[in-house]
């Protein structure tokens, strides 16, 4: 197994929202181009980039490059999570 290391970073997605982001980066790339963003669950229900954090590893140990973040209201990102998950969409495009 390969080894890996994490980036943080923060996201502006517009109206003054940060998302705060991890980026799992393989010592050993194998495709440069390709990087697996994971989207935890709804916010309002507990979600948060934590619970992803084992399977984007095992990926980036694999040689694959990972991307976890907080949605808004979630974890170190600003704002407030919406109950009907437009928000959340827009965060999801925005990190891509």
């Amino acid at each position: 197994m390969g080894s890996f290391h994490n980036e943080f970073c923060t996201v502006e997605v517009g109206g003054g929202i940060n998302l705060q982001a991890r980026l799992f980066k393989p010592t050993s790339v194998k495709n440069s181009s390709l990087v697996i963003v994971f989207v935890h669950p709804y916010t309002v229900l507990g979600g948060c980039q934590g619970l992803l954090k084992g399977m984007a590893g095992k990926l980036a140990e694999k040689g694959y490059t990972t991307l976890t973040f907080d949605m808004r209201g979630a974890g170190r990102s600003t704002g407030k999570s919406s109950w009907t998950g437009s928000s959340e969409v827009h965060d999801v495009v925005a990190i891509c």
